[in-house]
């Protein structure tokens, strides 16, 4: 369960119930406008990411078991950190923002946390 930081008293005391609805009407509609604006082209995006990420990675690894050369060492520490930082930051975080979940073809693995219904995306109304 997510915390959430309270609500200093005043902050909302002047919205009416009316106008909270209002604004999750509101919210609801720049969230569909996002998702019908994702296309083929962030889905080729993902995917040269993830390319680049296991290629970095494969690299990285073949260079630390291969070399002999302190240097080597450094360029293979380097790519495995540079694939760890695609896959936690441009991978996972468009993954989890529901960037990769409409496209039809996904080949991505998909994680589900506890409570969770269809996907990373999931509503409750």
């Amino acid at each position: 369960m997510t915390a959430t930081a309270p609500v200093p008293a005043g902050a909302t005391a002047h919205l009416s119930e009316v106008d909270i609805k209002e604004i999750g009407r509101e919210l609801d509609r720049i969230r569909d406008a996002v998702i019908a604006g994702l296309g083929d082209g962030d889905a080729r995006y993902i995917r040269r990411v993830i390319t680049l990420q296991r290629g970095l990675g494969v690299g990285g690894r073949a260079l630390l078991m291969a070399s002999i050369l302190p240097p080597a060492w450094l360029a293979g520490t380097a790519c495995l950190a540079v694939a760890k930082i695609l896959e936690n930051m441009e991978i996972g975080h468009n993954v989890l923002h529901g960037q990769w979940e409409p496209r039809p073809g996904r080949d991505h693995h998909r994680r589900r946390r506890p409570g969770q219904r269809g996907s990373w995306t999931c509503r409750r109304r």
